[in-house]
């Protein structure tokens, strides 16, 4: 029952968005911690696994770092 009075100012749309939002900066989270992990870019793992900027900083990363293959 408390659930459903939390969840009642929302708007079906905006849930909607809020779950794709979150889906969104899952995804690129876990890539760009794998990708870093992999490549022993311990400062990347760091901000990554603390800040949640709904993918960009994973997105950046991947990015700047997207030539390298782990084998050095």
């Amino acid at each position: 029952m408390a659930l459903l009075n939390i969840l009642e100012p929302f708007t079906f749309f905006q849930m909607v968005g809020l779950i794709t939002l979150s889906l969104w900066s899952l995804v690129w989270k876990g890539i760009g911690l794998f990708k870093s992990a992999r490549l022993n870019h311990r400062g990347w793992f760091i901000t990554m696994l603390i800040f949640n900027t709904a993918g960009i900083i994973p997105i950046l990363y991947l990015i700047i770092n997207g030539d390298k293959n782990g084998k050095n």
